[in-house]
């Protein structure tokens, strides 16, 4: 079966380069798009996101390429929140583990104003980035592309150095990755 797959120019590059039934199985994004219709969420073009995250302003973010890994993480990771008040750009083939917290907008000081819409703070992540478990994105925050998040970290600022490994609270680059 692989190798007729192989030959074939569209299926291989379905199967393998797009991650068909490589990263979850059918089963499991059946069961997130019904748990998230039952269950009453709006998580508008993010419903096959995993029954467990919390989606808000889905029309805000943009999920770029059509690689395997980005699809894969928002129907795997669970318990994540991403908020995309102000925006968030999403790099391609960017992996995230569960309970990643991404959050482009800050709130306002009066009570009847929900966030503090200003789109220099949309967050943005790269191509072929990984975030670690638990590791919250706030309002401006920027992740070049190869780059990695620890666990845990807490990302409030901008980084421009590819390929670097971002660890603390505040989070910080330390070391190159390697390539």
């Amino acid at each position: 079966m692989k190798k007729l797959v192989v030959r074939n120019r569209f299926a291989n590059d379905l199967i393998f380069n797009k991650g068909l039934f490589i990263k979850f199985n059918l089963r499991q994004l059946l069961f997130n798009l019904i748990i998230n219709f039952l269950s009453g969420k709006n998580q508008g073009k993010f419903s096959f996101a995993h029954f467990s995250s919390q989606i808000i302003k889905p029309e805000n973010i943009i999920l770029k390429g059509q690689s395997k890994g980005s699809f894969s993480s928002f129907v795997l990771s669970g318990g994540c929140y991403i908020q995309g008040g102000n925006g968030i750009t999403i790099g391609d083939n960017v992996i995230f583990a569960p309970r990643v917290s991404i959050v482009s907008a800050n709130h306002g000081d009066d009570k009847g104003k929900s966030w503090i819409n200003d789109s220099s703070k949309a967050v943005i992540i790269g191509d072929n980035c990984w975030l670690g478990v638990g590791c919250t994105l706030l309002p401006g925050s920027r992740i070049p592309n190869g780059c990695t998040v620890g666990a845990g970290a807490v990302v409030n600022k901008a980084f421009t150095e590819e390929n670097m490994l971002i660890i603390g609270v505040p989070a910080r680059a330390i070391k190159k990755n390697k390539e």
